[in-house]
């Protein structure tokens, strides 16, 4: 969802690499990030690995946790049945407050390789454009859901002139 080409002039403001556990399911990561001058727009990849997961004996506990809690008739035919929900999928998902305080939108996209703007005259779906205001501004990482034992990401935001 990205309208113009990427200007050539652009800082460097965030770059992390890094990873979530599963004991971080439904926590926030927040990642903090200086914008010291102004900037016509941010433009922000982020990419999370792995996504799905197809081991049975790993997908098993999960699948059966969420019969046992939502519909235990589904457990009836548990054994036979639960295959038709693979693959399960790790899921984190991005959203930013601005300097100010403002909540300058998400992006609750399941993709986990996605590139963003957020400019005073165009923003990607799921964000506010306006803008872009000095001071520290706040990348939200939500830990929806970690089926393997980790999962790593990378995130990058640059200021373009």
């Amino acid at each position: 969802f990205l309208r113009k080409a990427r200007c050539k002039m652009a800082d460097i403001l965030l770059e992390v690499n890094d990873a979530v556990y599963p004991e971080q399911e439904l926590t926030n990561i927040i990642h903090f990030f200086p914008v010291a001058k102004r900037y016509k727009k941010l433009h922000i990849t982020f990419t999370y690995q792995p996504k799905y997961v197809y081991d049975e004996e790993v997908c098993r506990p999960f699948l059966y946790e969420g019969a046992k809690q939502y519909d235990k008739s589904l457990l009836n035919h548990f054994e036979e049945q639960f295959r038709e929900h693979l693959p399960l999928s790790n899921f984190l998902t991005l959203s930013f407050d601005d300097a100010s305080g403002a909540y300058r939108g998400c992006a609750h996209r399941h993709n986990p390789t996605q590139e963003h703007e957020i400019g005073e005259d165009f923003a990607s779906l799921g964000f506010y454009r306006g803008a872009i205001g000095t001071g520290d501004w706040r990348a939200v990482i939500n830990v929806h859901a970690i089926i393997t034992g980790d999962v790593t990401y990378h995130l990058k935001i640059e200021g373009e002139e």
